[in-house]
């Protein structure tokens, strides 16, 4: 025998080898030198047939806002962004803290060794084993001053039991 047609209960499988599209970064603290941004993927289409790549890991770019120089690029595994967002939430819940305002997410990033009193713009891309996916679109955050350097401590009031 040979090879026969489709049978009417059959059809073919419609897949497309493609990382998933992201959603805009949102920054969800920052310090004077790191910002941690939430990272989520955009939903499927309703109507499409076919299965996006599982996403292995994600890469961040962060670049100064008023002159676009690099300032970070990294890649961090899925897993450990999941990992992340998992401490955050439970970190949030246990202290209620202004994180929680943000919401859950479903993954983190921080961005480390950046200048103080700076803006920047980050972008982010999913990782699959087939590729790239696309960059989404950027989203504008800020790097804290340094506080100022503590120069004389002085006691004003003791208290004891």
């Amino acid at each position: 025998g040979g090879l026969g047609q489709w049978s009417p209960k059959s059809s073919p499988l419609y897949t497309w080898r493609v990382a998933p599209e992201m959603q805009v970064p949102h920054p969800l603290w920052s310090t004077h030198s790191s910002i941690a941004v939430s990272l989520s993927l955009e939903p499927p289409m309703p109507d499409t047939q076919g299965q996006d790549e599982e996403v292995d890991a994600f890469e961040v770019v962060v670049q100064t806002l008023r002159d676009g120089r690099e300032a970070s690029r990294f890649v961090i595994t899925r897993d450990e962004a999941a990992a992340l967002s998992s401490r955050l939430a439970d970190q949030s819940e246990a202290d209620k803290s202004a994180i929680s305002e943000c919401g859950a997410t479903s993954f983190v990033a921080v961005a480390c060794d950046l200048a103080p009193s700076t803006f920047y713009t980050c972008k982010a891309r999913a990782v699959t084993h087939a590729g790239l996916g696309e960059f989404s679109v950027s989203c504008d955050m800020e790097t804290f001053a340094v506080p100022p350097e503590v120069v004389d401590v002085q006691v004003d009031q003791t208290l004891h039991d």
